[in-house]
């Protein structure tokens, strides 16, 4: 979780302390709730949680809030982590505070780094808290848990970002795959942001890269998306080409991991540039090393696109020419998506 200081006075939240008897009463059985637990050994905040369900203020408290979560997930609390999370966002939109003029701090309710024991407790969380905006979570064991945490997912429509990654030391299955990005329900409000690393292949044969694709048009549906596969093969880069032209939506495109077969790419990338459909505003290869052909083809697709600004071919070594036509065509489009910006703002 981000960690924001301010210079705002220390304040703390108390969630059902406002004279309402109903909500004095749920906070009161929440507090007996966490009495059992020994919290002997931990920080003052989070004892002063237990014992009066008092949240600190994340804007001059980060650590102290961030405690607080970490002791309620680490010890299964899910109604008071559910609290915690809606005192979190009182200070994040706090309704004295004009954000419009510049004033307080934006806060995020983001969550980093769960770890392998905690997920079915975020699994269960996830439905049922829409005040996480973004969430790093590893990605499940069995194909079970998976399905699960793909339903979590597509039912949490306050998320904003979400980081999926693999552990090195025990990849997932194949199956597991399958069933994390097999999932029927489109969010109704898609993704800001959307990672996913897979640094080794998987084992098994279920053919999860169509299940992958799919996803990025339903329940992992993104403007956003950085993709690390172990490698990019023919099929998975036509693949993606399918899913490109499937989401209009999405802007920003970033592939990491070996490229296999750069004529394919070549191919996608020119198929989807030269698309009226496709809103791509930023494609990224980091590491990648393309030929002078690809290179051509990619210049002669932007020419025919009016949306990309940004382009990074990674290790790509670039002729003059080859250069100074890529900054001119990219120039060429920033310029025209700034005079739409300006007349969008006439027209209102």
């Amino acid at each position: 979780m981000k960690r924001i200081r301010d210079a705002s006075p220390p304040r703390q939240f108390v969630p059902g302390g406002s004279g309402n008897p109903a909500a004095a009463a749920q906070t009161q059985r929440l507090i007996d709730d966490m009495a059992a637990v020994d919290t002997s050994l931990e920080e003052p905040c989070v004892r002063d949680f237990q014992r009066r369900a008092t949240m600190p203020n994340p804007a001059v408290e980060a650590a102290g809030a961030q405690l607080v979560l970490c002791w309620c997930a680490d010890n299964g609390l899910f109604d008071p982590f559910r609290l915690a999370a809606k005192a979190y966002d009182a200070c994040a939109h706090d309704p004295d505070v004009n954000r419009f003029r510049g004033e307080g701090v934006e806060l995020e309710f983001e969550l980093e780094h769960i770890t392998p024991e905690n997920l079915e407790f975020f699994i269960r969380v996830l439905p049922h808290c829409p005040q996480i905006k973004g969430i790093e979570l590893p990605v499940p064991s069995t194909p079970g848990q998976a399905e699960r945490l793909a339903d979590a997912l597509a039912h949490n429509q306050g998320l904003n970002r979400l980081e999926l990654y693999a552990s090195d030391e025990a990849p997932p299955d194949s199956g597991t795959l399958d069933q994390l990005f097999s999932h029927p329900t489109r969010r109704v409000k898609s993704l800001s942001e959307l990672s996913i690393y897979l640094t080794h292949e998987p084992g098994g044969d279920a053919a999860w890269m169509p299940a992958l694709c799919n996803a990025l048009s339903t329940h992992l549906h993104a403007k956003s998306v950085w993709l690390t596969l172990p490698s990019w093969s023919a099929e998975r880069l036509r693949l993606l080409g399918d899913a490109i032209r499937a989401n209009p939506s999405l802007s920003s495109l970033t592939l990491c991991g070996p490229i296999a077969d750069s004529a394919t790419l070549k191919d996608v990338l020119a198929d989807a540039l030269r698309n009226q459909a496709c809103k791509l505003t930023t494609l990224a290869f980091p590491g990648a090393t393309f030929d002078a052909e690809c290179v051509n083809e990619v210049i002669m697709a932007i020419r025919a696109n009016g949306s990309l600004v940004s382009l990074d071919l990674g290790n790509t070594p670039l002729s003059v020419p080859q250069r100074e036509a890529i900054d001119g065509l990219l120039q060429r489009n920033r310029e025209a998506a700034k005079h739409a910006f300006l007349a969008n703002l006439e027209r209102v």
